[in-house]
């Protein structure tokens, strides 16, 4: 699913585009809590009704990154958050 024209959220002072993402069933995280799921290839985003499977996004200013490469340029250990 590719949001038209355009899902937002906030990390940290950075407004980040969403290009990319997938609904999925169960909730693993707290709602804005994230992190790499390796085998999906893609950001694992708790919400309120299951959890969203991120997997292209912008950040202001840069360039479209796929999810391991902006959790890598994001320097996070366990886990992230967005506002």
């Amino acid at each position: 699913y590719s949001p038209w024209p355009g899902s937002f959220t906030q990390f940290g002072e950075q407004r980040v585009l969403i290009e990319e993402l997938e609904p999925i069933a169960g909730s693993s995280l707290s709602p804005g809590t994230f992190r790499l799921d390796k085998e999906q290839r893609a950001l694992r985003v708790g919400s309120r009704e299951g959890d969203l499977l991120i997997r292209r996004l912008k950040p202001a200013g840069s360039k479209s990154l796929d999810a391991p490469s902006f959790w890598n340029g994001s320097r996070l250990q366990d886990k992230g958050s967005f506002t």
